[in-house]
């Protein structure tokens, strides 16, 4: 099976595509770390009002 010719793409972009998505990937990775903040910053606050010796 013969495979079809590619278009040869210049270094600058090969570098644009790479920025492009390491931009998108940082973004992402972003993103969960902010969830997971918020997600342990709630965990704790549930912690200390479900207390008891908080409510005393």
């Amino acid at each position: 099976m013969e495979t079809l010719p590619t278009k040869a793409i210049t270094k600058q972009e090969l570098n644009s595509r790479n920025d492009k998505a390491a931009a998108v990937h940082y973004s992402k990775r972003r993103e969960i770390d902010l969830r997971n903040e918020r997600r342990a910053l709630q965990r704790q606050i549930g912690e200390v009002w479900d207390d008891p010796l908080h409510l005393a």
